[in-house]
């Protein structure tokens, strides 16, 4: 009987033990579980504000940057276009100079082949009209000294005085008729000369007029060509100044942006570690003291299991050694007083003493051991 007894008070020890250890397992596990969920909440909480750091302290520099950037390459640009602007402003001017002085020297030969042409027609034409003047005098005189004879000779045949006289008329009056058809012929030649003049110096004007405005013109064409060409180059130029500068700006920024990337992302790092070293070191320490607690209450009620077990199996114990003493004693009064009296059965109660001992001296010794955390001797300095 005394076996089977320890036999199911160990067992209900060991059944409630493994309540305990098992609720207790899942006690530390949830509150694992709380510490774990809160130190990544707190973890990525911090996590989320140094990315919200990091990224606008990367956004202000990139800011900064881009700003600086911009700055320069305005700076740039204006010097760039200055500078251009002065070129063609020189070129435009070496090239307008250079344009009128073609066109004053183009002029001054035009100038000159046309007062060299109108004075070369002037001369043929006194000299043409002279030559008619003098024909026409010729035969002015000719014919006047043909009618002088003439009248002369019939003058004389009538009367000498009558011819003097006559002649002396007619000397006269063919004086003044010379004199005034010479005047009529010169003032008709001098007008002649100065029609025919003013019309070359008009068409020798228009001429240069023309020429004029075709020189102008083909000057002014080719100084806008040219000034087109010179933009072009310009423009060209500055283009190509402001790729190279926006493609070195960007490869700076981009290089500054990787670098900061880089500072940033480390720093995150180095502070995610500080901080899942720490939340781990929180976890464990709270983890220590939860396995001791755990196990210092397992502790507590397995003693107590124990004591009141070994209570429970001594008053058992009690009951049975008083029955079992009260039978032998009954026992021994019947054989002591020689009753014939047929002696009744013994109990089961003895009986089942009489089996609990002799299992108990037949089994081996039994001893009852339980694993204690390492960390619970430390911790309480055993």
């Amino acid at each position: 009987m005394l076996p089977n007894l320890t036999r199911d008070a160990s067992h209900d020890i060991a059944v409630k033990n493994t309540h305990l250890t098992r609720d207790a397992s899942h006690d530390i596990a949830v509150k694992n579980t709380h510490l774990t969920r809160d130190a990544s909440h707190d973890i990525a909480v911090k996590n989320t504000h140094l990315m919200r750091d990091a990224s606008y302290d990367i956004a202000v520099k990139n800011t900064h940057l881009t700003r600086d950037a911009s700055h320069d390459i305005a700076v740039k640009n204006t010097h760039l276009t200055r500078d251009a602007s002065h070129d063609i402003a020189v070129k435009n001017t070496h090239l307008t100079r250079d344009a009128s002085h073609d066109i004053a020297v183009k002029n001054t030969h035009l100038t000159r082949d046309a007062s060299h042409d109108i004075a070369v027609k002037n001369t043929h034409l006194m000299r043409d009209a002279s030559h008619d003047i003098a024909v026409k005098n010729t035969h002015l005189m000719r014919d006047a000294s043909h009618d002088i004879a003439v009248k002369n000779t019939h003058l004389t045949r009538d009367a000498s005085y009558d011819i003097a006289v006559k002649n002396t008329h007619l000397m006269r009056d063919a004086s003044h008729d010379i004199a005034v058809k010479n005047t009529h012929l010169t003032r008709d030649a001098s007008h002649d000369i100065a029609v025919k003049n003013t019309h070359l110096t008009r068409d020798a004007s228009h001429d240069i007029a023309v020429k004029n405005t075709h020189l102008t013109r083909d000057a002014s064409h080719d100084i806008a060509v040219k000034n087109t060409h010179l933009m072009r180059d310009a423009s060209h130029d500055i283009a190509v100044k402001n790729t190279h500068l926006m493609r070195d700006a960007s490869h700076d920024i981009a290089v500054k942006n990787t670098h900061l990337t880089r500072d940033a992302s480390h720093d995150i790092a180095v502070k995610n570690t500080h901080l899942t070293r720490d939340a781990s070191h929180d976890i464990a320490v709270k983890n220590t003291h939860l396995t001791r607690d755990a196990s210092h209450d397992i502790a507590v009620k397995n003693t107590h299991l124990t004591r009141d077990a070994s209570h429970d199996i001594a008053v058992k114990n009690t009951h049975l050694t008083r029955d079992a003493s009260h039978d032998i004693a009954v026992k021994n009064t019947h054989l002591t007083h020689g009753s014939h009296l047929p002696l009744k059965d013994t109990s089961d109660a003895s009986k089942m003493f009489q089996r609990c001992i002799i299992d108990m001296l037949e089994d081996p010794e039994i001893v009852s051991t339980m694993l204690m955390p390492a960390s619970w001797w430390i911790m309480t300095n055993n």
